[in-house]
């Protein structure tokens, strides 16, 4: 049994092996089986036991296999951040783009800084980027804002840059790498932000678990 195992799984329908035992045979058969789940290595000690306990003992490799893969794969999306959510368009976070009726007095708070015409409210930007990208993002680093105020003097909007989100999210190489590099950072530098505004659609890849 794998590590960290501690369950395994008889069927139903493998009933059938055990009602044309005898009450000692099928001891010795369910006995067996627990043997060999705790990695006892045990022989079967007669013909019987041997015979009944193959198909078993199939079904446990094959269940044993598909563990291993759920296990893999579970600490994949760990390591990148969680499994991404279902693609979908954002719903338009009003507070993103409306300039509040009284500017607020800027403060050195990692979350949030003004919302100006050349500023962004950054746990608004954070909150829409991880309900598309499927991340746990808890900070926009001080980087990250410089680049975003660089870019909204440069001419860009906070429309583009949402935009450039939502279609990062679509492309099917950062899809397949379950947007491990998609930082606000690495969305934000020039040459990244143009290239996902004037991205054209893509056909939102699904996978077959």
């Amino acid at each position: 049994m794998a590590k960290d195992k501690t369950s395994f799984i008889l069927y139903a329908d493998q009933r059938s092996y055990f009602d044309k035992l005898s009450d000692d045979e099928a001891g010795r058969l369910i006995k067996h089986i627990f043997s060999y789940v705790n990695d006892e290595n045990p022989n079967p000690i007669d013909r019987i036991t041997d015979l009944s306990f193959e198909p078993i003992k199939l079904q446990l490799k094959r269940d044993l296999k598909k563990y291993e893969v759920v296990v893999d794969r579970n600490k994949q999306n760990g390591s990148l951040g969680g499994r991404p959510k279902k693609q979908q368009e954002p719903k338009k976070p009003n507070g993103l783009f409306d300039n509040p009726s009284k500017p607020k007095k800027a403060d050195n708070d990692t979350d949030n800084v003004n919302d100006t015409d050349t500023d962004i409210n950054s746990s608004k930007l954070l909150s829409l980027y991880n309900s598309i990208l499927g991340k746990t993002a808890r900070v926009v680093n001080t980087k990250t804002k410089s680049q975003i105020k660089d870019r909204l003097k440069e001419g860009y909007t906070k429309e583009d840059i949402v935009k450039a989100i939502t279609n990062a999210s679509k492309d099917p190489h950062h899809i397949d790498s379950n947007y491990k590099y998609l930082t606000l950072e690495f969305l934000t530098r020039p040459d990244k932000l143009d290239r996902f505004i004037n991205m054209g659609d893509f056909k939102i890849k699904t996978q077959i678990l």
